[in-house]
């Protein structure tokens, strides 16, 4: 899933949760991706989707964020990270066009190797090279736009209609 199918997923997710910081949420589902840092290194295939999409690193990562000194309401501050990167880890357990890593995420991350994937949304459209060849593999994950694009749509609406709902109450 691109960046914005997985903060629509977390912005959708979040609205839900009224409390919960919108900025902990977009930061909390673009954080399981931080290891794309070291796409162009030959090992990033063996790492991408294990240790930065486990609950372990979601969990660590959450606490360690929150603990920094300008976060307010560190408690909903730290339940929207979560909650932004769990998402972000349901959406890649089911949108997996790379088996290069092995098909799915490493959930139990470092007790079990096992990688978890309920089903495969987009396993359908074929499977690419892997990161090792990073434009090429943009191509194979092109179908999950069919999936992120109604996201993202649904995403901007709601955001829409809580704005214009802010812009009444402050009249």
């Amino acid at each position: 899933m691109t960046p914005v199918g997985h903060v629509s997923l977390a912005y959708l997710g979040g609205a839900f949760f009224k409390k919960l910081p919108v900025p902990a949420l977009i930061i909390g589902a673009l954080l399981p991706d931080i290891d794309f840092m070291f796409v162009f290194f030959p090992w990033f295939d063996s790492i991408h989707r294990s240790v930065t999409h486990s609950l372990l690193f979601i969990l660590t990562g959450s606490g360690v964020i929150t603990l920094l000194p300008r976060v307010k309401n560190k408690k909903y501050f730290f339940w929207g990270l979560f909650l932004g990167s769990a998402l972000h880890l349901l959406a890649d357990s089911m949108m997996d066009g790379n088996p290069g890593n092995g098909m799915g995420i490493q959930l139990f991350w470092p007790f079990f190797d096992y990688y978890f994937m309920p089903f495969n949304l987009i396993g359908g459209f074929g499977h690419g090279p892997g990161w090792k060849q990073p434009l090429e593999q943009l191509k194979y994950s092109l179908p999950a736009l069919l999936i992120e694009t109604p996201l993202a749509i649904a995403a901007l609406v709601v955001f829409w209609k809580r704005r214009k709902g802010k812009m009444i109450e402050e009249r």
